[in-house]
C-alpha cells in the first residue's frame, strides 16, 4: 500500500490500491472525473480544470464513438455491443442530453463544494496547456 504523510492512497475511482512508492520530492498525479464526490479532503493539491465553452462537442463526438464502436458509456456500459447498431442511438442521445442539461448544476455543485470545504487547496485552470508542467513531477502508477 502507498502512503504519503501516513495516509493510506488508493485509487478513487475503481478503489485499486496503489502500491509504488512515491518520494516526498514527487507528487502523485491522479485524474478523477468524480474526485470531489467522493473524497476529495485526501488530495493535498487539487488541480481542477474548468470546462471550456465547446465542452458540448466533445460530448457529441464522444457519442459518436460509442455509436461507431458499439460501446456506449464505458464507465457503465449500457446497450448492445454492436458497431453502428440503431437500437444504442435513444441511450446515446439520452445520456447526452443529460449531460448537457447537467453541466450547470454539477459545476455549480463542484464550486460549492470547493467554497466550502477546499478552498486553500484548489487551483482552477482553463486548460490543460497552463499546467507549468516543470513543476509537477510525475510517478508512474500503473
Amino acid at each position: 500500500m502507498n502512503e504519503i504523510g501516513g495516509t493510506a492512497i488508493s485509487c478513487s475511482s475503481c478503489g485499486k490500491n496503489l502500491s509504488e512508492p512515491v518520494s516526498n520530492d514527487h507528487s502523485l498525479l491522479v485524474e478523477d472525473v468524480h474526485g470531489l464526490e467522493k473524497n476529495p479532503e485526501q488530495f493535498d493539491k487539487i488541480i481542477y480544470l474548468l470546462p471550456p465553452p465547446n465542452h458540448i462537442y466533445l460530448w457529441l463526438k464522444r457519442g459518436w464513438t460509442w455509436f461507431s464502436t458499439g460501446l456506449v458509456d464505458l464507465s457503465d456500459p449500457k446497450g448492445i455491443n454492436r458497431k453502428y447498431a440503431l437500437q444504442n442511438i435513444p441511450i446515446i442521445l439520452k445520456i447526452l442530453l443529460r449531460n448537457m442539461l447537467h453541466r450547470k448544476k454539477w459545476l455549480r455543485t463542484d464550486m460549492k463544494i470547493i467554497a466550502d470545504r477546499l478552498q486553500d487547496k484548489v487551483v482552477f485552470v482553463k486548460s490543460p496547456m497552463s499546467i507549468d508542467k516543470a513543476q509537477l513531477h510525475f510517478t508512474e502508477i500503473f
